[in-house]
């Protein structure tokens, strides 16, 4: 069933609190533990970028990377929204290799500072990373990325954090044992 939402146009009278809420809501109205975890996942990016497209910044790409079975430390894109983007990531590698050795979200204001980041899609200029952590390890990345430098502030990391830890983290566990496109 679609979520239908009002569309915010770019506008002074844009309330963050109230579409990082409504962006809450819609994900745990889409997330059926009946289907496939590529479905869901399908699903939650396409959420995020139709939603902020029409807010105060425009989700330029958003993907899940996901933990290969045969190679704990590479991580192969799933589900995305956005341009073709890079196909992997490997344990250690730039701004996603932080995010899985903290086990942490990681909001970067802007890629320009790390001399070592390779843009999963460019011109990337700022994003959001949030490792999907199951008893104690990185299953998969969310990666949620503007072409905009400062585009995303802590309220945009603490909403996407919620979403990952309530939403996603039990989702995953819900549907582990079955192949994610089963």
């Amino acid at each position: 069933m679609p979520i239908s939402h009002e569309r915010k146009r770019k506008q002074s009278s844009y309330n963050k609190e109230a579409h990082t809420k409504e962006m809450y809501d819609n994900i745990k109205r889409l997330i059926n533990v009946s289907l496939p975890l590529a479905s869901n996942l399908a699903r939650i990016v396409a959420e995020v970028f139709d939603l902020y497209e029409f807010s105060d910044w425009e989700c330029w790409y958003t993907a899940f990377y996901i933990q290969s079975k045969a190679n704990k430390k590479k991580y192969y894109i799933g589900p995305f929204q956005g341009p073709c983007g890079k196909e992997s990531h490997e344990w250690g590698e730039g701004l996603h290799g932080i995010a899985i050795r903290t086990k942490k979200t990681h909001l970067f204001e802007t890629t320009r500072d790390y001399r070592k980041y390779a843009a999963s899609v460019k011109p990337t200029e700022s994003m959001l990373i949030l490792p999907i952590v199951i008893k104690g390890e990185v299953v998969a990345l969310w990666e949620i990325a503007s072409k905009d430098m400062s585009t995303f502030d802590c309220l945009d990391a603490l909403g996407f954090d919620k979403i990952a830890k309530e939403l996603l983290v039990p989702l995953w566990e819900q549907t582990a044992d079955l192949d994610i496109y089963a």
